[in-house]
C-alpha cells in the first residue's frame, strides 16, 4: 500500500482471517475475490449452470430465492473483471481493517441482499460483482477522500470519475432502472456505514452536521425571539 496515504479515521476493528490455506490468511476480502474467481472458472466450464446464480426476478418469484444472495457470483471472464478484482483487493483490505472482519462481512452481505431485493421489485435482471465493487470503492473514498492514488490523483477525483462514467453510460442507454439500482446500492452502503459509526470519523461530514445543528439552533432562537416580541 506504499502508493496510498491514509489518515486514521478512528479505532480499527480486528482484521483476523476466517481460516488459513497453507500460509495464506483468508480474510473476507480474499474470500470474496476467491469466490468471484471460482465463478469465472465455473462460467467457462458450465455457463448455463452458473447462470442459475444470476438474479432473475421471475425465477425468484417462482421459488429460486437463493438468487437474491448469489447474484454477485455470476461473473463472466473479462480483462476488466479481473482488473476490478485486483483493485478490490487493495481497497477491500483497507475497508476490512477499518470495519473489522465481521462487520465487513456483514457490509458485503447487506450490499448483496438489499440491492437483490430492490432488483427483484424493479424487475431487473442482475449479475456480477461490479456494482458491489463500486459501492465498496466509494465507501473507501468516503473514508479517505484526500488520500493519493496512482499518479498522485486524489481518491475523491477517481471516485467521481468512476461514478460519473457509470451514470453517463446508463443515462445514454436509457437504462433508468439500472441507474436507480446503482443509486439504491450506494445509498445502502452509506446507510450501513453510518449504522456502523464509521461516518462519525469523517471530518467534512462532522463539520456539515455541526453547521446543520448550529443553523437549527439559530432558527429556534429566532422563533423564540419573535414569540417574546409578540407577547
Amino acid at each position: 500500500m506504499a502508493r496510498f496515504s491514509f489518515p486514521a479515521p478512528g479505532p480499527r476493528g480486528n482484521d483476523d482471517s476466517w481460516f488459513r490455506v497453507g500460509t495464506v490468511d483468508v480474510t473476507t476480502t480474499l474470500l470474496v475475490i476467491g469466490l468471484s474467481v471460482a465463478s469465472m472458472v465455473a462460467w467457462t466450464v458450465a455457463p448455463d449452470a452458473v447462470g442459475r446464480l444470476a438474479l432473475q426476478p421471475s425465477a425468484v418469484r417462482s421459488g429460486e430465492v437463493w438468487r437474491i444472495v448469489t447474484w454477485p457470483l455470476y461473473n463472466v471472464v473479462s480483462l476488466w473483471a479481473v482488473l476490478g478484482l485486483v483493485f478490490f483487493y487493495f481497497f477491500g483490505r483497507e475497508l476490512e481493517r477499518v470495519m473489522g472482519r465481521n462487520r465487513f462481512a456483514g457490509f458485503c452481505a447487506v450490499l448483496t441482499v438489499g440491492p437483490g431485493l430492490v432488483a427483484t421489485v424493479l424487475q431487473l435482471v442482475s449479475g456480477g460483482i461490479s456494482t458491489i465493487q463500486l459501492a465498496c470503492f466509494l465507501a473507501y473514498v468516503l473514508l479517505y477522500p484526500s488520500a493519493r492514488s496512482f499518479f498522485n490523483i486524489p481518491l475523491w477525483v477517481l471516485g467521481a470519475v468512476f461514478l460519473g462514467i457509470d451514470v453517463l453510460q446508463l443515462v445514454g442507454l436509457r437504462a433508468y432502472r439500472e441507474l436507480l439500482f446503482l443509486f439504491v446500492t450506494l445509498g445502502i452502503a452509506a446507510l450501513t456505514m453510518s449504522m456502523f459509526g464509521l461516518t462519525n470519523h469523517i471530518s467534512w461530514l462532522s463539520d456539515a452536521r455541526s453547521r446543520s445543528r448550529s443553523e437549527e439552533h439559530t432558527s429556534e432562537l429566532q422563533s423564540l425571539r419573535h414569540l417574546v416580541c409578540r407577547l
